[in-house]
């Protein structure tokens, strides 16, 4: 679990705890309001369903869909990068048998610089994927936290949480009634197309 996703299940839980004591002093002085309604306990709360939100908010669609090209170009080059190095080594090999040993070991350093600079080029693939991967992370969440503060000021929610189905981390249950997660998808879909460059 990231460290964002711990983060948010600790201010989930926070929150969680501090609505059921919210909850259970109106519930003790006969009052049931709804706290989503700004009823006697003050506080606006609504969830956000984060496999949902995943699934269908355009800027996450479209990340997903550059990394997996990034993948797939990323294993394009190292399948033809092997099979040159396969190439080259079964070249070598056939050969061998009739070089000396200064021209085995020669061969043999080649096939080692070939190896190396094979796994030096899937390294960097891969710390290039990573970073490609950590640029659509920064910019979603960019967007998701400066469409929330710009989205609440109409709302004007207290709290705004996450919850997962997947890894029910955090919020374990709440009421259909507080889950904005349509609304909230269409708007920030919406304002998304709208501000697309």
């Amino acid at each position: 679990m990231t460290s964002k996703a711990k983060f948010l299940s600790l201010i989930a839980f926070l929150g969680a705890t501090f609505l059921f004591s919210c909850q259970n002093n109106n519930s003790k002085a006969g009052n049931a309001a709804d706290a989503n309604k700004s009823g006697e306990s003050g506080v606006k709360i609504a969830y956000i369903n984060i496999d949902s939100f995943n699934a269908h908010f355009d800027l996450v669609s479209e990340k997903d869909e550059m990394i997996k090209k990034a993948k797939e170009e990323f294993a394009n080059k190292l399948k033809r990068n092997k099979e040159d190095l396969e190439r080259q080594a079964v070249g070598i090999q056939s050969k061998a048998q009739g070089m000396n040993q200064r021209e085995l070991g020669e061969a043999q350093n080649q096939l080692a610089m070939l190896q190396s600079s094979f796994e030096g080029l899937q390294q960097n693939y891969s710390e290039q994927l990573m970073k490609i991967k950590d640029s659509a992370l920064i910019e979603i969440n960019t967007k998701l936290d400066s469409f929330i503060a710009k989205y609440n000021k109409e709302k004007n929610y207290d709290f705004i949480f996450t919850y997962s189905e997947m890894q029910k981390n955090g919020m374990l249950y709440g009421k259909k009634q507080y889950d904005i997660t349509k609304e909230f998808i269409e708007a920030i879909n919406a304002d998304y197309k709208k501000n697309k460059k």
